[in-house]
């Protein structure tokens, strides 16, 4: 793989286990920070344990295992399972951008089309970094 495609794999790895102990260590940050609870404090203290579960701690796992992937494919030095990771990564940041831009109003964000762009924008990184990985 070029430098492009093998910064940017390096930095899905990195950073889906940074999302993973952000997600797995503190949940109800997550869960406050992006729904509208955020919007009114005193609704902190009701983050039921589903939202808390599907906000933080399931999506600590799915890092966790874009992570695992990603440490596999640089173990066995796998382009494909590095490709993989760059196109599943570029899918998953493409498929939040656009939750955000449908449904970004509801999370009493008032900057959330500006977090939907910089998620998309990131999408669009990791999908170049693939099409580099495939053309080298």
């Amino acid at each position: 793989m070029n430098h492009f495609a093998e910064g940017a794999f390096w930095l899905a790895v990195v950073g889906a286990g940074a999302a993973a102990a952000k997600h797995g260590l503190s949940p109800d940050a997550i869960v406050l920070d992006l729904t509208p609870a955020s919007a009114d404090p005193a609704n902190a203290a009701r983050v039921v344990a589903p939202v808390r579960f599907w906000g933080g701690y399931a999506f600590a796992v799915m890092n966790a295992g874009f992570c695992a992937m990603g440490l596999w494919g640089a173990f066995t030095a796998s382009k494909s399972t590095k490709q993989a990771l760059l196109l599943g990564t570029a899918i998953l940041f493409g498929a939040f951008a656009g939750v955000w831009l449908a449904h970004g109003a509801e999370t009493a964000k008032k900057d959330y089309t500006r977090h939907a762009a910089k998620i998309a924008g990131l999408g669009i990184l990791f999908f170049s970094a693939f099409l580099a990985s495939v053309i080298s």
